[in-house]
């Protein structure tokens, strides 16, 4: 075929439901139509490689189609045209499917945590899929995030305390992975439990 497809583009992403089964999600591919008097369809190609496609679908004469794909994997997909005599036009230009990380779940093992005045060091453990992406921050000026152990999936945050010399208890806060932790220091003066400082 000598006319080969113009374009090939995502118009569509549509997650359904939000449990993170494989294949929970559908994208629709569309892309312009081949103008030739012989055409006889397309093939819609994918595959979670660049330029490579395990995976193909035959959809006769229709410029759209719906590709059921996995929330948190990038796919890249490309379409070719065919003749009546099985002759194929060359690939349309590759579009990238990226993950769906709205569906990430994330769990701190602790929400709530006290601390006594003294300077110290808390280490708080963060469970997710493997191959989601996350942060860690601190919104407080005497609790710094000195270090962590992974950027995706399960992983540990370690933060450093600053002394409470102020003489009254204080609480600060750290975001991992878009959940909060609660840290209560208390000051010299103050008697620390699980349940907060007592001043």
């Amino acid at each position: 075929m000598s006319h080969l497809l113009r374009r090939a583009a995502i118009i569509a992403l549509v997650a359904l439901g939000s449990t993170v089964p494989a294949f929970a999600r559908s994208v629709t591919v569309a892309w312009d139509a081949n103008t030739e008097s012989d055409l006889a369809g397309y093939v819609v190609h994918y595959g979670t490689a660049p330029g490579t496609y395990t995976a193909s679908v035959d959809v006769g004469n229709r410029t759209d189609f719906a590709l059921n794909l996995d929330e948190l994997t990038t796919y890249y997909v490309a379409v070719d045209a065919y003749n009546a005599t099985g002759e194929h036009s060359p690939l349309s230009s590759e579009v990238v499917v990226g993950p769906d990380y709205s569906v990430c779940d994330f769990s701190l093992n602790t929400t709530n945590t006290s601390v006594g005045a003294p300077a110290s060091s808390l280490t708080v453990g963060l469970t997710t899929q493997s191959v989601c992406p996350w942060s860690a921050s601190s919104f407080s000026n005497w609790i710094t995030v000195s270090g962590r152990t992974a950027t995706r999936g399960a992983g540990t945050v370690s933060l450093t305390i600053a002394a409470n010399s102020t003489g009254t208890s204080r609480v600060g806060t750290v975001v991992i992975g878009g959940r909060a932790l609660l840290v209560t220091q208390g000051s010299a003066s103050c008697k620390v439990s699980a349940t907060g400082a007592d001043c």
